[in-house]
C-alpha cells in the first residue's frame, strides 16, 4: 500500500537524521582509527577576534577573560571588532589597549560576518581565532586549539562549544542536552573526515586561508566548507572548551533559531551545494538539510498514520506521537507557570527546535533574509 510506504520512509528520514547518520559517522570512524598528530614544535602567533554590537553588559568580562588565557601574551593579538555599536563596548574596549586589546571599529551597521570581514585582514596572526563576547574560554583553549595546526594539511579547527548553569526550565536543559548531541556529533563527523561546520564562538582557521565571506552568508558556515572543499582538514578539538549561559525563555531561543537556520539555509543555497567532492554534499545533506526538514517528514508521518488507523499497528504509532506532542504542550503549559517536570523537557525541546525549523522554511519560501544580527539576548 503506497499510504503504507510513505509513512515508513517519512519515520525512516527522522530515524536517518538524528539516528542513522550519526551511527554512519561511528562506523566510518572505526574504520580510519584514531587520528595522531604530529607535536607542534614551536607556538605559532595567534590572533583572537571578537566580534561585538552592543555588548556593554559583557563585553568587560569577555576582555578580562581572554587577558587571563594560558597563552605566550607576545604570541597573542586580542582584537574587539565592534561592528559600529552604540553603547559602551568600544569605550570599554579601549579601557584596555594597554594591555595590548586592539578596537577596530567598523564605520556602519552590518553584519556580523560583515564586521568579521573588516577586521580579518587586519589580524596580525598566523591563525585567527573566531569568538563573540557572550562566550568565555578556559585558561588553556587557545594551546589546545592551536595543537592541530602541527599538521600542515589542518586549515580549520573547531572547539568544543558548551553551556553552564542552565538552571531548571525546559529550554536550559533542552539546549544544554542538544549541544552534548551536536558535539559528540562533531567529534564523530572529524573522525569520519566528514566536518563541515563550525561553532561561530569558537574555532580558529590559517589567516592565509581565510578570505572574505559575503556579509549575508554565515561564516562559520562558509570558512570550514571552503577550507574542506579546498582539500584541507577540519578538525574538531574537544579540549578547546568555551561556555555560555544557556538560555532559559522558550521564546528567546526559538527566535534565535529561526534566524541561524534563516541564515544557514540562504547560505547554502547561494553556495548551490556545488562542491568537487560528492561526500561533502553527502554530509551537507545529512547534516543541515534532512535536519530542517524533519518537521516537514514529522508533519508528513501523521498525515500518512491517519489513513491507516483500521489496523492496530498504526493505531499504537498514533497514540504515540499524540502523546509526545500532548507531552511537549504539557512541559510549556507547566513552564508558564514556573514549574517543570524533567521527564517532559526532551520532547519539549524537541518540538521547539522543529518548530523553529518550521517557521524557518517558511521564511526562505518566502524570500525572507536575516543580514543584520542581534546579540543572543535580543
Amino acid at each position: 500500500m503506497v499510504v503504507e510506504v510513505l509513512f515508513w520512509v517519512f519515520v525512516g528520514l527522522v530515524a536517518y537524521a538524528y539516528f542513522g547518520y550519526p551511527a554512519l559517522l561511528v562506523a566510518l570512524g572505526s574504520l580510519r582509527g584514531k587520528r595522531e598528530y604530529p607535536e607542534l614544535q614551536e607556538l605559532t602567533t595567534v590572533s583572537l577576534l571578537i566580534v561585538a554590537y552592543n555588548e556593554e553588559k559583557v563585553i568587560r568580562q569577555k576582555i578580562e577573560n581572554s587577558l587571563a588565557l594560558d597563552y605566550p601574551k607576545d604570541k597573542l593579538e586580542i582584537i574587539i571588532a565592534s561592528d559600529a555599536s552604540t553603547d559602551s563596548t568600544d569605550k570599554i574596549a579601549i579601557e584596555y589597549q594597554d594591555k595590548g586589546v586592539r578596537l577596530i571599529r567598523r564605520p556602519t551597521r552590518g553584519s556580523q560576518t560583515g564586521a568579521q570581514n573588516y577586521a580579518a585582514p587586519q589580524a596580525k596572526g598566523d591563525i585567527i581565532v573566531f569568538s563573540d563576547a557572550e562566550t568565555m574560554y578556559a585558561r588553556d583553549a587557545i594551546g589546545k586549539l592551536v595543537e592541530p595546526f602541527a599538521d600542515r594539511d589542518v586549515g580549520c579547527v573547531v572547539g568544543n562549544h558548551g553551556y553552564i548553569n542552565p538552571g531548571d526550565s525546559a529550554t536550559s536543559y533542552g539546549e544544554t542536552l542538544y549541544k552534548r548531541y551536536d558535539n559528540f556529533l562533531k567529534q564523530k563527523q572529524s573522525t569520519a573526515r566528514a566536518l563541515l561546520f563550525a561553532t561561530g564562538a569558537i574555532y580558529a582557521v590559517r589567516s592565509s586561508l581565510y578570505t572574505p565571506v559575503d556579509p549575508r552568508y554565515d561564516h562559520d558556515t562558509v570558512v570550514p566548507l571552503r577550507c574542506a572543499a579546498s582539500g584541507h582538514k577540519v578538525i574538531y578539538q574537544p579540549k578547546a572548551v568555551a561556555y555560555e549561559q544557556a538560555s532559559t525563555e522558550a521564546e528567546n531561543e526559538f527566535r534565535r533559531k529561526v534566524r541561524i537556520i534563516v541564515r544557514d539555509a540562504w547560505t547554502l543555497l547561494g553556495l548551490k551545494l556545488m562542491f568537487p567532492r560528492l561526500w561533502l554534499t553527502f554530509n551537507i545533506v545529512s547534516h543541515k538539510i534532512l535536519r530542517w526538514l524533519v518537521p516537514v517528514f514529522l508533519i508528513a508521518a501523521l498525515i500518512m498514520n491517519a489513513f491507516l488507523l483500521d489496523q492496530l499497528l498504526y493505531q499504537v504509532t498514533m497514540s504515540l506521537q499524540i502523546l509526545f506532542y500532548l507531552s511537549a504542550l504539557l512541559a510549556f503549559l507547566l513552564s508558564q507557570r514556573g514549574k517543570g517536570v524533567k521527564l517532559l523537557r526532551v520532547p519539549f525541546y524537541f518540538c521547539l527546535v522543529n518548530l523553529a525549523c518550521l517557521m524557518a522554511i517558511w521564511k526562505v519560501c518566502r524570500g525572507e533574509k536575516v543580514v543584520t544580527w542581534q546579540p543572543r539576548g535580543w
